[in-house]
C-alpha cells in the first residue's frame, strides 16, 4: 500500500457527490487558503500554475469527520 494520492478533478467529484456545490478552482483556493486541510500547496517559482499534492487517506479521514458531524 502506498501513498495515494487525488487529483482536483477527483476530490470535486467526490464532493459533488456528497451533495456539496462545488468547482475544482474553488477546490483549489480552498487548499490555498487552509480550508481544506487534505491537500498541500506546491507553489513553483515563475509559474503560474499550481501544484496540489492531495492524499487519498487525508481526504477520507476529513469527510468522515465531516459526516459524523452532521
Amino acid at each position: 500500500m502506498g501513498l495515494e494520492t487525488l487529483t482536483l478533478a477527483a476530490v470535486t467529484k467526490r464532493m459533488q457527490e456528497k451533495g456539496m456545490h462545488i468547482s475544482p478552482a474553488t477546490v483549489a483556493d480552498g487548499i490555498e487558503q487552509g480550508v481544506y486541510p487534505f491537500g498541500s500547496l506546491i507553489k513553483r517559482e515563475g509559474r503560474r500554475n499550481r501544484k496540489f499534492i492531495i492524499y487519498e487517506a487525508d481526504f477520507n479521514r476529513w469527510v468522515e469527520e465531516k459526516t459524523r458531524a452532521v
